[in-house]
């Protein structure tokens, strides 16, 4: 029995009463604390190929040299299809490897003036706490009481804490998507047209930093237009009209921006393979397995798989009815220490299903009970959230690519809809656990929250092993053109250039084919004879070169050759 009279947990007691009572935006302040310690914390170097092509860009611009990455070596180039950063934007007055979207660039560009790298990576931790800030407000309108938990969900147990730490647009998406359905769901509510041109403009800046925000604007017109025909108010209808305007006004202002950044667009020289095989069916069911159940690789995914079919028994039980039954504790505790094993004992890998990294959200979705919200208004909260989030989520399963996001985290394209599926979800496991017995509710709620950090603190080892691992490649090919007359680079893989953002100014990529036979007479007619070769398998792709020997004493390194042309 507790013991009322025990000074020491009296006082714990009022202390976490008042931390309970703090207001959200004390919880906000102090999760941005937490979330800018850790991104600073876990090094140096990039996860993502894409952060290294947004960085490249932001630096350019910072520098006052333009949007415009000229051709590092054009000489040795005469079609420029061996430009070394892969998926840029072309254009008449050259190339912009992040100009897609130029709004993040920019913001880049201020963040770097500020603090370099580090302040780009801030600039993603502050967007997940706004996204979670977000969240809760949301959370707030479902349940009283669960904003401050779903804002500490979502900033620290959802896929947007992975998303905080690269340099990346998705989670400053997520917070504005999140803002503009506050706004839409007031000008519901109120009756008043002037919140919907708020969501609008909210929803602007979400086009402007993410594709996969037209989606959620489409759901968003979808969903207002039925509230509209239900006769929920003539504030929906405004809704529509001001999330169409949206699309419309923010495509109009990035095509200018393209036009003066690019003059006109081009094709490029040299386009990645497709992301598919053709089959429709085939392309978005690998897109779903990839972007929602892949569980990684090797025994850590057996072990996932096998914590999240325990938990889905443990949830099917408790939806029953069934939560005092020793076995569905016990599973339920078993389930939460392969999760742990996984996580601390096992080398880290990336888990890129959405449902495997973030298991919290369809376990609090499937044990909503009906009646979760009785209030009228909440309803329309929940009807709102659910709609958006579910036609948003089809959208987008639909149109992304075969492989999702690759290097990836919970799904990333998906990011933008958690401040809005979070809440339904801790409000679901709210409501549960106010009907289940305390003792149930402590082993089931521990084991669910063990399982959650758990993730959690894989995820971090992850972005913390992936950057160690960019930042030793970058190193290696360092160590391998020093001394070279002309530090010239051969990359076989795209990804390689842009991981090099660190040192790309000093040196000069080129982007080849192996099987191309022009590679190597074009850098002798540029007057380059020694250069290194960067590959997966790079003695496969020496053979492929033909007519080249290595250099006698350059340090030997994996995947790096230095070598020089056979006279």
């Amino acid at each position: 029995m507790l013991d009322t009279h025990d000074p020491a947990l009296a006082g714990r007691a009022r202390w976490a009463r008042r931390l309970g009572g703090a207001p959200l935006w004390a919880h906000a302040l102090a999760l941005a604390g937490v979330l800018l310690v850790v991104g600073q914390l876990l090094g140096p170097g990039t996860y993502s190929a894409d952060e290294g092509a947004a960085i490249i860009e932001a630096r350019s611009l910072a520098e006052g040299e333009g949007w415009i990455v000229e051709h590092p070596l054009p000489d040795a180039d005469p079609t420029g299809a061996r430009y070394p950063l892969e998926l840029s934007e072309w254009g008449e007055r050259g190339t912009a490897p992040y100009a897609k979207h130029p709004l993040y660039p920019v913001l880049l560009a201020v963040a770097d003036r500020v603090g370099g790298v580090r302040a780009m990576v801030a600039l993603s931790a502050l967007g997940t706490a706004a996204a979670a800030m977000v969240a809760a407000a949301l959370g707030r309108r479902l349940r009283a009481g669960i904003e401050q938990p779903t804002l500490w969900v979502v900033g620290l147990a959802s896929p947007l804490l992975f998303g905080s730490t690269w340099v990346i647009a998705h989670n400053l998406g997520a917070a504005a998507v999140g803002a503009a359905l506050v706004a839409a769901l007031r000008a519901g509510e109120r009756a008043d047209p002037r919140w919907s041109l708020v969501a609008a403009g909210l929803l602007g800046v979400a086009l402007a930093l993410r594709t996969e925000a037209v989606v959620v604007a489409g759901a968003l017109v979808l969903v207002a237009l039925v509230q509209a025909l239900r006769g929920r108010g003539g504030a929906w209808a405004w809704t529509a009209g001001a999330a169409v305007a949206a699309v419309l006004v923010t495509r109009w202002a990035e095509g200018r921006a393209h036009s003066a950044i690019l003059g006109e667009s081009r094709p490029a020289p040299r386009s990645p393979s497709a992301a598919g095989d053709g089959s429709l069916v085939g392309d978005r069911w690998a897109g779903f397995v990839q972007t929602w159940l892949r569980p990684g690789g090797g025994t850590g995914a057996a072990l996932l798989l096998a914590a999240l079919a325990l938990f889905g028994f443990v949830t099917w039980k408790v939806a029953r009815g069934e939560h005092e039954r020793v076995l569905v504790r016990r599973f339920a505790v078993v389930a939460a220490a392969l999760v742990v094993v996984r996580a601390l004992l096992l080398p880290a890998d990336a888990v890129p299903g959405l449902l495997v990294a973030f298991p919290l959200l369809w376990v609090g979705i499937a044990l909503a009970p009906r009646g979760l919200v009785t209030d009228r208004s909440g309803r329309n909260v929940a009807v709102g959230l659910a709609g958006v989030s579910g036609v948003a989520a089809l959208g987008i399963l639909a149109t992304q690519y075969r492989a999702g996001g690759t290097a990836e985290w919970g799904g990333r394209y998906f990011a933008v809809l958690l401040p809005l599926v979070t809440p339904l979800a801790v409000a679901g496991l709210a409501e549960r656990a106010a009907r289940i017995d305390a003792r149930s509710r402590r082993v089931l709620g521990g084991s669910l929250l063990a399982a959650t950090a758990a993730l959690s603190l894989l995820a971090m080892r992850e972005v913390r092993g992936g950057r160690e691992r960019s930042e030793r490649a970058v190193d290696a090919i360092e160590q391998a053109v020093a001394g070279l007359p002309v530090p010239v680079i051969l990359a076989t893989e795209g990804a390689v250039p842009r991981t090099a953002w660190r040192t790309f100014p000093e040196q000069r990529w080129l982007l080849v084919d192996p099987a191309d036979p022009a590679v190597v007479p074009d850098l002798l007619a540029a007057g380059v004879d020694r250069f290194v070769v960067v590959s997966r398998d790079v003695e496969g792709a020496l053979a492929q070169l033909g007519g080249l020997r290595r250099v006698p004493g350059a340090p030997k390194l994996g995947g790096i050759a230095v070598v020089e042309a056979i006279p």
